[in-house]
């Protein structure tokens, strides 16, 4: 035995897809936390035969060309029952509930509820009625875990397969199956703006349970209870669920505007290193489909719009979609029935969909953020971020001021 295996020489080497500690044929991989709650696989000495198979499904470090995406949709679910539990145009929900009713299973992340506090993890389902546990946008980074070799299972089986996740996810799995064209599999990934990890998440909803004196046992990242996105006012705007001390259970709606957690996501403040340098944040894609929000669709495609005579309608959320492979719109083209599916270019879903051009830039504050999180957990990052909103409502009241006297 031995091990002389190095698995990466920098953080922003990993992405944490968990790749590696699928494919180890010893178990000898584990994915542990850093000082700042990321997640990074580390091997095992004693049960380390160094056979090299982590390397070699290591997606992330492997130099490759992927292919550009063959059509561009703009696509809107037909059924409102499904819009309204999904962050955009549904188009997800659509095809899961299409493939688990033809006896398919499909994985994606979920948010795990539990006495000590919510995960975030990859699930298999394989009933539509679990489908809604899936939906949604989770602006966290979810624990794999075993799903790569449970995906395998599933379609050595001879199942129907649709797994949705980050691109990082996506091609983790890909690597995982090293290489073998599986005709029953599906992938999807989403446009990723980068991923927090699940620590940082738990401790902020720890800090959201302080304030309302209950237990928070559902969270939504984006409620469509006001607006999908029009005129850009309720583009982030969430929700979670609690019970109080007496065992109500109220629902309370979240701004982004006023959430550390959104406003540190939204200016890449928490990302793990490897957003920041993130091969998958370009036009070249490692899924059958890939899917996002149609940002600026009003400017691209007015007359898509209902407003204008067509049939999209802003308010209820638009998905952008990448076919990129013909099995990819192959499975469009299976839920149009119940799909307003309108043609559009690459050009106009990147227009505002930056990281299909650039990964995110990392925030300003990003050092201090992590500093202060390492030090002393999220609450002080809340405390942190409280502070300077506060100074920053009394420095626009005093420029106010200023300018009526002007």
């Amino acid at each position: 035995m031995g091990n002389d295996i190095v698995l990466f020489e920098n953080p922003a080497d990993c992405c944490g897809c968990g790749a590696c500690a699928n494919a180890c044929p010893k178990q000898a991989i584990e994915l542990q936390k850093d000082a700042y709650g990321f997640l990074y696989p580390a091997i095992r000495a004693d049960r380390c035969v160094s056979c090299g198979l982590c390397k070699e499904v290591c997606a992330f470090q492997k130099k490759e060309e992927l292919p550009l995406p063959r059509h561009a949709y703009a696509v809107q679910s037909q059924r409102e029952e499904v819009l309204k539990k999904s962050a955009s145009g549904g188009v997800f929900a659509m095809i899961a509930l299409h493939i688990l009713e033809q006896g398919g299973v499909v994985a994606g992340c979920a948010l795990e509820w539990t006495a000590d506090g919510v995960t975030p993890r990859h699930i298999l389902i394989d009933s539509p009625g679990d489908l809604v546990a899936l939906q949604g946008s989770k602006y966290v980074q979810s624990a794999v875990g075993d799903v790569y070799q449970r995906v395998k299972n599933a379609l050595d089986s001879g199942k129907q397969v649709l797994f949705s996740g980050t691109p990082c996810q996506v091609d983790g799995l890909n690597a995982f199956l090293r290489g073998k064209a599986y005709a029953n599999l599906l992938t999807m990934d989403l446009i990723c703006h980068g991923t927090p990890n699940a620590d940082l998440f738990a401790e902020y909803i720890k800090t959201l349970e302080k304030k309302v004196s209950g237990t928070i046992v559902d969270f939504k990242f984006r409620d469509k209870s006001a607006s999908w996105g029009l005129n850009g006012s309720y583009i982030y705007n969430g929700s979670y669920t609690y019970k109080d001390r007496q065992g109500n259970v109220k629902t309370e709606s979240i701004s982004a505007r006023r959430s550390s957690y959104y406003k540190l996501f939204l200016d890449a403040e928490i990302h793990r290193d490897s957003c920041y340098h993130c091969k998958y944040a370009c036009m070249h894609r490692c899924s059958d489909l890939t899917i996002g929000d149609f940002w600026g669709i009003e400017k691209q495609h007015p007359a898509y719009l209902q407003e204008n005579g067509g049939d999209l309608r802003l308010e209820a959320g638009i998905s952008c979609v990448l076919a990129n492979t013909e099995k990819g719109r192959a499975a469009l083209d299976s839920v149009a029935d119940g799909m307003h599916v309108r043609l559009s270019q690459c050009a106009a879903v990147a227009e505002e969909n930056r990281q299909v051009n650039l990964p995110s830039v990392a925030g300003k504050h990003r050092e201090k953020v992590l500093k202060l999180y390492r030090k002393a957990g999220y609450g002080r990052v809340e405390k942190w971020y409280s502070r300077r909103q506060f100074l920053h409502r009394c420095l626009r009241k005093l420029r106010r001021k200023r300018n009526r006297r002007g």
